[in-house]
């Protein structure tokens, strides 16, 4: 079977009423614009809610590097401070 295509996608959590939130939607503003970052808020989007709880988000805001090449998804949280990997998990699709 041929290998699927590796994907990688930059997700900002936010939420409503987080100041923090707003600061850091700003510092992304580029990314945002150009596609290379989505922005999910939690108290607006089930789905985005949902998958919070499921990898135990705590915190918001929360900069997510998700990547996935169709048999396992990588989610790592990013340091604010220089965008490096924190915290990762993997999840088997299989």
């Amino acid at each position: 079977m041929a290998e699927k295509e590796r994907r990688e996608k930059l997700v900002l959590m936010i939420q409503e009423g987080c100041p923090h939130c707003k600061d850091e939607i700003e510092r992304h503003r580029e990314e945002i614009e150009k596609g290379e970052m989505v922005v999910r808020d939690l108290s607006k989007d089930d789905s985005a809610y949902r998958f919070a709880l499921a990898v135990n988000l705590r915190y918001v805001p929360e900069l997510l590097k998700i990547t996935t090449d169709g048999r396992k998804v990588e989610i790592c949280r990013l340091s604010r401070r220089d965008m490096k990997p924190a915290q990762c998990k993997v999840i088997d699709l299989d």
